[in-house]
């Protein structure tokens, strides 16, 4: 077994001179295969499975180079940082997203200028303070700053009523369109924008979900929930994108968008009050 399984690791590695060499072979056979139609030949056989076993090559050679690689990146002291350092990490990960959210915001309130939208404008807007809040937190990260547990407490419970405050105006906001009975207007590069913004910010609450369950820190709590109110509106503003393009009922799109509404705004005001509840009931408990 060990025999043969030096034998395929020789197979699949033979060397950067037989990977460029078959690669190039690979490329050739597929080309000429599919530009004469010669799929169902021997030389349109022979190409696939040639193209098969560079495949592999290459994905085994890559496998094989990754810790090598790894180490390199390491070794460079922003890579080194960004890896072992949690909340460089985290603020760096947060300047991103904050220039990403802030340009979405921009692009969203000049659509409401340019379309005449209070809806476009009220996102626009709250987005752009969803991105405040990032600030914030980027600068409570700071390495100057006390990184006390009892500080990124009182940091999570202003988060919360921050984001308790603005949660109450989007349900004002939501309740509006409800009642007018009527979805704006989506051109069409709007609806490929709210489209990529939202899954954008659904692979980030994820991510973000993923990456930080193991640390106790108030601070990256702080950090996910923002993430998650951005994913739960830009969800609702899809839909409202995709219902005012491709809607033919009225009354259905009026209801469908109502209940919509109703569990992004419950899902977002009560993560705001259990994050404040949680960081002020620990707050008590540590000052006893």
């Amino acid at each position: 077994m060990k025999r043969f399984l030096r034998w395929l690791g020789r197979l699949l590695t033979p060397g950067p001179g037989w990977v460029t060499l078959l690669t190039l072979l690979s490329a050739a056979g597929l080309t000429l295969t599919f530009a004469e139609g010669m799929q169902r030949t021997p030389l349109g056989v022979i190409s696939f499975a040639l193209s098969a076993w560079t495949l592999a090559m290459l994905a085994a050679t890559a496998v094989r180079g990754l810790p090598r690689l790894f180490r390199r990146v390491e070794a460079r002291p922003l890579a080194g940082r960004l890896i072992h350092d949690e909340y460089f990490r985290v603020r760096t990960a947060l300047g991103v997203t904050f220039a990403i959210n802030a340009a979405y915001a921009l692009y969203r309130i000049a659509a409401a200028v340019v379309y005449s939208s209070f809806w476009h404008g009220a996102l626009g807007v709250y987005y752009l303070l969803l991105s405040v809040g990032r600030i914030y937190l980027t600068r409570r990260m700071s390495p100057a700053l006390p990184h006390t547990y009892a500080a990124e407490l009182k940091v999570l419970r202003a988060t919360g009523v921050y984001l308790l405050v603005l949660n109450l105006s989007l349900i004002a906001i939501a309740w509006q369109i409800v009642e007018e009975g009527h979805i704006y207007e989506y051109p069409g590069h709007l609806i490929y924008a709210a489209a990529a913004f939202c899954v954008y910010a659904l692979t980030m609450a994820l991510v973000n979900t993923a990456r930080y369950r193991h640390f106790d820190s108030p601070l990256l709590a702080a950090a996910q929930s923002i993430a998650t109110t951005t994913a739960l509106v830009s969800l609702f503003s899809l839909e409202t994108a995709l219902l005012s393009r491709f809607g033919r009922n009225a009354v259905l799109d009026r209801n469908v968008i109502a209940v919509t509404a109703l569990l992004i705004c419950l899902l977002t005001v009560f993560q705001s009050v259990f994050i404040f509840v949680r960081s002020w009931v620990k707050l008590r408990r540590l000052h006893r």
